[in-house]
């Protein structure tokens, strides 16, 4: 088990630090002992293994999602965030209100662990606490229904919503042909996107395609989450051009995402550089990589792309 602060801000990124499991538990036991119960020193135990997932209609495309962690609130009290498998001691006792919600790593950065705000917390309301047992805890969120999706590629369709900038000398393409090895095969997903870079093509840009020749347009205030799984040889830079209302365009790299020989998830939290940019009047995303030198080629191979955009209420 492992806990971490449960201080978090999805507008900025924060360090967090990992103290010894046994300080944590200590400091933990006697602030809960104050917080909740009073003189009860035997807490109850909560083992989560895992959360689900479960994408609620086909706007919202794939539930393939990364959840590594459960923060946990006990009648509203935040009790910590806990890197999964994870069991919980709380100090409580009887039926009270358990809320669990799920987890990740902010831009792929694994001191820098928030819930997910686009996700709907997981509630019971008359749970019971029983000290010194062990109950076992699993259920399935979902997007909040306010939530928008205003950019998604799968690639399960011939007509990609990507495509090579004007700064690039190779594209993307599906893979073929379905279920061939290079793609994330899933329920409903035979096919994935993927690039190559060599010597007569080593410069790669994609752009989101929004169908009209404007960017997406955020809200200040909003929470916005760029979803991508992805496996890739070299390290692939993503970021944002962004359209101010003087009809210039500021090009703004966000972060580096290094090469995974396996198929992994990132979230990409915009919230940050729309909140700071008073002036924009919209956004398109790119992603780009260039063939180092010495090497030869490169593959870069993506799937699940989401733009999520939610209020922030």
């Amino acid at each position: 088990m492992s806990l971490f602060t449960h201080s978090y801000d999805f507008t900025k990124l924060k360090t967090i630090v990992y103290p010894r499991l046994s300080l944590i538990f200590i400091l933990f036991m006697l602030s809960s002992c104050d917080k909740f119960e009073g003189d009860q020193t035997i807490p109850s135990y909560i083992a989560i293994d895992s959360l689900g997932f479960d994408a609620a209609d086909d706007i919202q495309g794939s539930s393939n999602q990364k959840i590594i962690d459960a923060w946990i609130y006990v009648d509203d009290n935040i009790i910590g965030g806990f890197e999964l498998p994870a069991r919980v001691p709380v100090l409580v006792n009887g039926i009270h209100k358990l809320e669990v919600r799920g987890g990740i790593m902010l831009n792929g950065i694994p001191e820098t662990r928030a819930p997910n705000p686009c996700w709907k917390p997981m509630i019971i309301n008359a749970y019971n606490f029983t000290p010194d047992s062990i109950s076992r805890f699993y259920n399935v969120t979902t997007y909040y229904e306010n939530c928008s999706f205003v950019w998604m590629e799968d690639f399960e369709d011939a007509s990609l919503a990507i495509k090579g900038s004007n700064n690039s000398d190779s594209g993307i393409v599906r893979t073929y042909p379905a279920g061939a090895p290079e793609a994330l095969i899933e329920d409903f997903s035979q096919y994935s996107g993927i690039s190559y870079l060599d010597a007569d093509h080593p410069d790669l840009q994609l752009v989101s395609v929004s169908g009209s020749d404007e960017g997406y347009v955020f809200d200040r205030g909003d929470f916005i989450f760029l979803e991508l799984n992805y496996k890739n040889t070299i390290p692939v830079v993503v970021g944002l051009y962004i359209t101010l209302t003087d009809n210039t365009v500021e090009e703004r790299s966000f972060l580096i995402i290094s090469p995974s020989d396996e198929w992994n998830k990132i979230y990409v939290n915009f919230t940050p550089i729309v909140n700071e940019t008073t002036d924009a009047r919209d956004y398109t995303v790119y992603l780009e990589a260039s063939l180092p030198d010495g090497t030869e080629d490169a593959v870069i191979v993506l799937d699940n792309i989401k733009l999520v955009t939610r209020p922030n209420l």
